[in-house]
């Protein structure tokens, strides 16, 4: 059993209840295992850092900044899928392996 730090837990619970648009539309569509059965939670601890959204079985930590469109949903079942998996930065969106990350 995972211990929990409760001041995150707590800080993960206050972020929720004030999520923007953008996050409440992209929820909206990953809640549920809705995007092709794949588990998602919101406001994940990492570090000192909270994940907008991120999938534990993929190791897959989505940020959501400003208004996002629809394909970003495309974007991260192509992640999921294995059909991107090499640095791709666009207008609206940015996919940085996490082997690109670890670099830095």
């Amino acid at each position: 059993m995972r211990s929990r730090n409760e001041m995150k837990v707590s800080k993960a619970r206050q972020l929720r209840k004030v999520e923007n648009d953008a996050e409440e539309k992209l929820w909206s569509e990953l809640r549920g295992r809705r995007l092709n059965g794949h588990k998602f939670v919101r406001q994940l601890p990492v570090g000192p850092y909270f994940a907008d959204f991120a999938c534990r079985e993929a190791n897959l930590v989505v940020e959501v900044d400003g208004s996002q469109s629809k394909s970003v949903l495309d974007t991260i079942v192509a992640v999921l899928d294995g059909r991107l998996d090499r640095k791709m930065i666009a207008i609206d969106a940015k996919f940085l392996p996490s082997s690109i990350v670890e670099k830095r």
